[in-house]
């Protein structure tokens, strides 16, 4: 294999890799805490899961998707 394809490949398989599983974390993360949230009666937790889990998905909304809002 020449060098200069796996001076590229390799970082792209890295960064695909490490993504992959970043994205399986925050779906575990967040799995456990819309849980969590259920369990208990006030509704602050349920608007800081809320909070913190919109700007994930609208960043990946602008990185991946043609909509109006990229």
């Amino acid at each position: 294999m020449d060098t200069s394809l796996k001076r590229i490949l390799i970082p792209a398989i890295a960064a695909i890799i490490s993504t992959g599983v970043l994205v399986i974390v925050r779906g575990i993360a967040f799995r456990f805490f819309h849980r969590w949230v259920e369990k208990t009666e006030t509704k602050i937790d349920d608007i800081i899961v809320g909070v913190l889990k919109t700007p994930s998905v609208y960043a990946r909304c602008r990185r991946t998707c043609r909509c109006p809002c990229a």
